[in-house]
């Protein structure tokens, strides 16, 4: 069995931005555990499922999002979970809720996952930029850095990402576009 979560991973440049944010955040705030995945919106938490079966997954998630269309998405400041997370945040986006909102019904009804760990969190989308290792004093030193920092970037969203992990860190395994549908 390998990890696996489903997300969409920002295009380029801001894919970079968000990877040099993540390198600061360790840098100076002695935070690494958000360098363990690409920059990211999750879509699916992490679940378990068998690597040999990975195909089915791309296909089920293929035809899921055949008739998606592509949509911008506005990234707007930085936000954070007190005491430890701090992240990109990004405007309300109805595309995005649901999109999140399909998979969701997806990955439960076809495959039988359930979201045990998060419960009935309402989904937030963001980027993370520092993790949980966060420790609290270098929270507040963080979070008065970035909590007034501007950052405005538009981005198209035209696929979502299959994400797997080996071990160590998370990887992209496959990337799905969108159908034109």
């Amino acid at each position: 069995m390998k990890l696996y979560f489903i997300a969409v991973v920002p295009p380029e440049p801001v894919r970079s931005e968000v990877w040099d944010m993540k390198h600061y955040m360790a840098d100076h705030f002695e935070t690494r555990g958000a360098l363990k995945s690409p920059p990211h919106i999750t879509l699916q938490p992490p679940f378990k499922w068998e690597e040999a079966r990975e195909g089915e997954l791309m296909r089920a998630l293929k035809t899921h999002l055949e008739t998606t269309k592509p949509f911008e998405l506005n990234l707007k400041g930085y936000s954070c979970f007190k005491p430890k997370v701090i992240f990109v945040d990004m405007e309300e986006s109805e595309p995005l809720l649901a999109l999140q909102a399909g998979i969701k019904e997806m990955v439960q009804q076809d495959w039988g996952i359930m979201e045990e760990r998060y419960g009935d969190k309402p989904f937030h989308p963001h980027m993370t930029i520092a993790f949980k290792d966060l420790r609290k004093e270098m929270f507040g030193l963080a979070w008065d850095e970035f909590k007034e920092k501007m950052y405005d970037r538009l981005i198209e969203i035209g696929s979502v990402c299959l994400l797997k992990h080996d071990g160590k860190k998370w990887h992209i395994a496959r990337e799905i576009p969108f159908g034109t549908l």
